[in-house]
């Protein structure tokens, strides 16, 4: 679902904008920042496993969860900018219905919709699916018009 709404995105800057790299890089961008986000949660989750029997100070341990939640923050934050700046892209395209991301400032939503479109991108992944055809695309375009 969320490969197939990008993949119109992507389409619908080609027609309004040519194959512009900048418009390209926008997205790749975001893609990035939910990979990201949930990167830095597991990240946060894995040390502070390892922390509580490697740290025999408490105050570096807190000091060290502190960092860990700043850097978990910082990338959730980033996540939602983006979220904002895709859903206003898709806009300028034309595809103010196709839902790309929610448009909201829940920071439950977005961590959900983080942690759901890399595990999509996983999984497509894992079962070695080709690109998704410029067929199913203008399908899934269609559908989504309707």
């Amino acid at each position: 679902m969320y490969k197939q709404k990008f993949s119109a995105l992507l389409h619908a800057i080609v027609n309004v904008w040519g194959k512009d790299d900048e418009m390209f890089e926008m997205v790749g961008d975001a893609l990035k920042a939910f990979g990201n986000y949930v990167m830095s949660v597991y990240e946060m989750e894995t040390r502070i496993m390892l922390l509580r029997f490697r740290c025999d100070d408490p105050a570096e341990y807190q000091d060290e969860v502190m960092g860990l939640d700043r850097n978990r923050k910082a990338a959730h934050d980033a996540a939602i900018a983006q979220c904002s700046i895709l859903n206003r892209l898709a806009g300028r395209v034309g595809l103010d219905d196709l839902g790309l991301c929610p448009a909201t400032d829940d920071r439950y939503v977005i961590a959900e919709f983080c942690a759901d479109i890399v595990k999509e991108f996983f999984d497509r992944g894992q079962e070695n699916h080709s690109p998704i055809s410029d067929q199913e695309v203008q399908d899934f375009i269609e559908k989504a018009a309707e």
